[in-house]
């Protein structure tokens, strides 16, 4: 121990928090299937109705995945894929996807957060589709950018991403902190 720290002239080393799924940090490791993911991207969603959520991209060289956390009536975890699927938007309330009858949950928008392994933080607003499987699957759109309610919504711009998902069980995976933000 040096003098500084013993005369308490050097800052004690920031801790390490434990981490849960809803507060995860980009920087993080998720395990998942014996398989480590590097937590890469965080959003934050805040819905116009009050509700928070968050989205954590998680990267392997291998894979890439969603990691989707919310919090209504009980902590919910759905682990996406991005998918090549493009439907018109608005998109119905029933889509088919593979084979697949999806039944619209949710719509809505949402102002989000977003922080970057870059250190970049950027902010911005969605438009959200979410459905739902009779097995259980979870088809998920988003509209990025421009995307307020226009009268013909057929002119509305902004990114379209589409995932597809299965819901999880938090003991599925284990969350290993990364460094402390500086």
């Amino acid at each position: 121990m040096s003098w500084r720290k013993w005369f308490g002239l050097e800052p004690e080393p920031k801790k390490i928090e434990d981490r849960a799924p809803q507060t995860l940090q980009v920087g993080d490791v998720v395990s998942y299937e014996d398989e480590n993911y590097i937590v890469e991207q965080r959003i934050e969603y805040r819905g116009d109705g009050g509700d928070i959520w968050w989205d954590f991209l998680l990267v392997n060289p291998k894979d890439k995945y969603w990691l989707g956390v919310v919090e209504d009536e009980g902590l919910e975890i759905t682990l996406y894929h991005n998918i090549p699927f493009f439907p018109d938007l608005p998109p119905s309330k029933t889509l088919a996807y593979q084979d697949e009858s999806f039944h619209r949950t949710e719509y809505g928008f949402a102002n989000t957060i977003v922080k970057k392994k870059s250190k970049l933080t950027t902010s911005g607003r969605v438009e959200y589709w979410d459905y739902a499987s009779e097995s259980g699957k979870k088809l998920c759109i988003e509209r990025w950018g421009d995307n307020e309610v226009k009268e013909d919504q057929t002119q509305m711009t902004g990114t379209v991403q589409c995932s597809l998902g299965s819901a999880i069980k938090p003991y599925q995976i284990q969350i290993y902190p990364g460094s402390p933000e500086e």
